[in-house]
């Protein structure tokens, strides 16, 4: 069941926020490191912004999907944790990258994934907050 919210909110956030333009042509894009990715949510669940942050570093420098949720959970982890000024530097990197969307889209889905952290963290725990 964990695995399929932390899956749940991972790819949520990820198609949110990126248009597939390689699946509108056709191309399936590479998976790169999805596991890290996921990690990282569950970190961010568990209120270790900086084990979070970096393993969604890893998932970045992975490419592919992997990369894309990387670079999004970032954006979320940090926005989640009250770090406003990493959270908006690591916005306007990701919305620099070619075919990253829109940054009204990126804040939709930085809004969900931060209700959705603090959803699953008060499931667990009780507490919505760190």
């Amino acid at each position: 069941m964990l695995g399929r919210t932390l899956s749940r909110v991972a790819l949520t956030t990820l198609i949110g926020a990126s248009s597939f333009t390689l699946l509108a042509c056709g191309s399936v894009p590479a998976t790169g490191d999805v596991a890290s990715a996921k990690q990282a949510m569950e970190l961010a669940i568990g209120c270790k912004t900086d084990d979070a942050v970096a393993a969604s570093q890893r998932a970045s420098a992975s490419g592919g999907i992997g990369g894309g949720l990387g670079d999004v959970e970032r954006v979320v982890i940090l926005r989640e944790a009250g770090r406003s000024s990493q959270a908006d530097a690591a916005r306007a990197a990701y919305l620099s990258k070619a075919g990253a969307g829109s940054a009204a889209e990126l804040d939709k889905t930085t809004a969900d994934g931060v209700e959705r952290i603090r959803a699953e963290r008060a499931k667990r725990t009780g507490k919505r907050n760190c």
